[in-house]
């Protein structure tokens, strides 16, 4: 009995001083956003981001960050990795602490990293210190934080959105197009091409080293997720995760 007993207070006392320390404070993406500014700004709160990985370099869509989104938008997450998929894969559930790390605006986006070290804004994490910030709570996460809209909608009011947009089609699919054009010595360049859904158009911006840019755009009435991004003056859409759907009709 007197074990018993022991044990018994003992795992009071372990319960008494977790309750003792509560967890950090949650705190939307949104949130960030509004402590953000064009220079680095400290996170110095002891709070927490929890939000699905929608877009990595996977498909070489984007290079050595991890979008993150929850109900309130998306950030970048700044990773000093060739391969971030494999350190914080798409559709992950992740907790990311952000005492210590910094906010700031990289044109209209907002970007979350180590403190800079030079002009950037924030510097990217190193891929050895990802952990020490990251905790993936789930491998497959089934919350959808995707923001249906039409074409014609998108405006600056979404930047930074992950977002879902039905109905629409590739200007130039039926011409065979690729995804990326190729400059003089064939290379590949970021180009911009447009989704179309018979009234509105919508730039979609592909970076020179994503995986299908050799492809021909793909033909017929699509559904396409991605984020969206201040690019040249005006929105676009950056595809995330090749999420390109054709629609039976």
């Amino acid at each position: 009995m007197p074990i018993i007993a022991l044990f018994i207070s003992s795992l009071l006392l372990v319960c008494c001083a977790a309750d003792s320390h509560p967890r950090s404070p949650k705190v939307s993406i949104a949130y960030l956003w509004s402590l953000s500014s064009d220079r680095s700004v400290a996170v110095r709160e002891d709070c927490y981001i929890e939000g699905r990985v929608v877009l990595t370099d996977k498909f070489g869509e984007v290079q050595q960050v991890a979008v993150i989104a929850d109900a309130s938008g998306c950030i970048e997450l700044k990773v000093d990795s060739r391969n971030v998929e494999r350190l914080l894969p798409v559709d992950a559930l992740v907790r990311v602490r952000c005492s210590g790390l910094c906010v700031g605006r990289e044109g209209r986006k907002v970007v979350l990293g180590a403190p800079p070290t030079s002009e950037y804004v924030v510097d990217r994490i190193a891929e050895t210190e990802v952990y020490n910030y990251v905790e993936i709570v789930d491998m497959w996460d089934m919350s959808d934080y995707a923001v249906s809209v039409a074409i014609g909608a998108v405006g600056e009011d979404d930047i930074m959105q992950y977002v879902d947009i039905d109905g629409v089609w590739f200007v130039g699919a039926d011409e065979g197009v690729r995804w990326c054009d190729c400059d003089a010595d064939g290379e590949f360049t970021q180009s911009l091409r447009r989704l179309s859904d018979g009234r509105d158009t919508l730039r979609v911006v592909v970076g020179a080293a994503t995986e299908y840019a050799a492809d021909m755009l793909p033909r017929g009435t699509l559904r396409c997720r991605g984020v969206v991004e201040w690019y040249r003056d005006s929105v676009a859409l950056r595809i995330a995760h090749r999420h390109v759907t054709p629609i039976n009709e």
